[in-house]
């Protein structure tokens, strides 16, 4: 049998791998919520934070989100929240 100090650097690197496994599934679960969050408007935190780095159409900004509030569909609007530019 292998001596202790090998059995136990093994163990100790196995849990590490488990704990960062826990980690990626844990950010993915919260990803896909905050995407739902978005999605539906339920939280305007998500929606500007989910639509951080989307360019064009690809975002969840909608009308109300704007300085103006002003349904202006194909115009370059503003969220009164984050500051980015989206349209609609």
């Amino acid at each position: 049998m292998g001596d202790g100090a090998t059995d136990d650097s093994d163990v100790l690197l196995a849990k590490a791998e488990v704990r960062g496994r826990r980690k990626q599934v844990e950010r993915a679960i919260v990803r896909r919520w905050k995407l739902f969050l978005a999605y539906t408007r339920w939280s305007k935190s998500a929606v500007c934070e989910m639509s951080k780095g989307l360019e064009g159409w690809a975002d969840f900004h909608d009308y109300p989100d704007d300085v103006d509030g002003v349904p202006d569909h194909f115009h370059t609007l503003t969220c009164k929240r984050c500051g980015k530019e989206f349209t609609m």
